[in-house]
């Protein structure tokens, strides 16, 4: 069996930047330890068709761009974060999107968009309620991560418009 193609990048660090009122729009993130960094892989798109499937390594935050296309990310083989939470934007204009998860997995897409477009949502549990990325107390910081045993949770956010978007579990 071969090893996976790890493509995903770091996140880039947060910086302050100045609003109008030249206060902060951003807060300095907790420094935590470098071994659980965030990873970030960017997907786009533009007229024509891209397909993930098999074997591979999956960011923590996956940008999906379609514009006038159409992709479709299949999780099933995947190896998933350890943490098992995998966050994905969407940005889909006038193209299609289809993720297939895990059978059993967990849905959140509370935070998704949909301006004259299709929302299908087949077989995977959708998650009650808000998903928190992490739970600040103080100087406590709960991680994300899922308890042993639970699924693997897909946090889908963004917009689709004049487009549309299934979420399948296989």
């Amino acid at each position: 069996m071969s090893r996976p193609t790890d493509t995903r990048t770091p996140r880039p660090p947060v910086v302050e930047r100045p609003g109008a009122d030249d206060s902060p729009l951003t807060t300095v993130v907790p420094e935590e330890d470098e071994s659980e960094e965030d990873t970030l892989e960017v997907v786009s798109t533009i007229v024509g068709s891209l397909e993930r499937a098999g074997d591979w390594l999956v960011a923590d935050r996956i940008h999906a761009r379609a514009f006038c296309g159409y992709q479709k990310l299949d999780f099933t083989r995947a190896d998933l974060p350890a943490d098992g939470v995998v966050e994905i934007h969407c940005s889909v204009l006038c193209g299609q999107l289809e993720l297939i998860v895990p059978e059993g997995s967990e849905i959140d897409m509370d935070d998704l968009r949909a301006i004259v477009s299709d929302v299908k949502h087949g077989g995977a549990r959708k998650k009650l309620g808000k998903f928190l990325r992490r739970v600040i107390t103080g100087d406590v910081i709960e991680s994300r991560a899922r308890p042993e045993g639970e699924p693997p949770l897909f946090v889908i956010t963004g917009q689709v418009i004049l487009g549309g978007i299934a979420v399948i579990s296989r």
